[in-house]
């Protein structure tokens, strides 16, 4: 039986409206501007440059070993190379890491069907998990806040927290641990047949790609494709049932 269901965040529930790199721009001049005022004078441009370079050395590094690469270390690194000293710990890399993302937190925006998918399923009594990979756990967390969805999760489990990314096993293991289910009892929706659904696969969950362009997906190894979240509902409610009494 179906007693929880785990959640991706970027492209399932939110979007970004605004082109990411934009967005990255802008917190890099927010960042110049608060390091000017702690007294070190920086261009953007030359934050953007190697920020942008030990970004690119992250992704390559975390695509290989699935390793993530927290966001305030990447940030220290970002300073040290310019002479400030500052560890990851430290407060001056902590607001620095939240200038940078916050345009990007704030150009987040639910899907129209996010809102109402997370209510019914509360509603019939699921545990909810959200289970990101992304570098930044705090931004995900202020995201989830200001878009006010935090409060159905049951669970929230953010690859930078855990040090592994998806499709690594762990991170799915963590998630099913906080809720207390086995991976026969829990459903993993996301948008990534990599990621997503190939990592819940390898501990035999079941899953449900979302697929907004089209329901024709090849090669597919998902249990179901929904192009819309409001499509996930029927078939949760199908697998509820005994298997003799189901669709399909």
């Amino acid at each position: 039986m179906i007693k929880a269901v785990l959640i991706d965040f970027g492209h399932t529930l939110v979007k970004q409206h605004t082109d990411e790199g934009k967005l990255l721009k802008r917190g890099i001049m927010d960042l110049a501007e608060y390091l000017k005022l702690k007294g070190y004078r920086l261009t953007p441009n030359e934050l953007e440059h190697v920020e942008n370079e030990l970004r690119c050395e992250a992704n390559r590094f975390r695509e290989k070993t699935l390793i993530e690469i927290k966001a305030v270390d990447r940030i220290a690194a970002l300073l040290n190379r310019f002479g400030i000293p500052a560890g990851p710990d430290e407060a001056l890399v902590w607001e620095s890491s939240r200038l940078i993302y916050k345009p990007l937190v704030e150009d987040m925006m639910l899907f129209q069907d996010s809102l109402n998918f997370l209510r019914t399923l509360k509603k019939d009594g699921y545990k909810l998990a959200l289970v990101s990979n992304a570098a930044s756990d705090q931004a995900i967390r202020e995201a989830l806040n200001r878009l006010g969805i935090a409060r159905f999760f049951d669970a929230i489990i953010i690859s930078s927290q855990v040090g592994l990314r998806k499709p690594s096993s762990a991170v799915f293991m963590k998630a099913l641990k906080a809720l207390n289910v086995k991976p026969g009892e829990a459903v993993f929706i996301g948008d990534s047949m990599k990621d997503d659904i190939a990592g819940a696969k390898k501990i035999s969950m079941k899953t449900i790609l979302l697929s907004r362009r089209s329901a024709r997906v090849k090669p597919n190894v998902s249990d179901a494709v929904v192009t819309t979240l409001a499509d996930v509902v029927p078939i949760l409610n199908n697998w509820k049932k005994p298997k003799a009494a189901r669709k399909g």
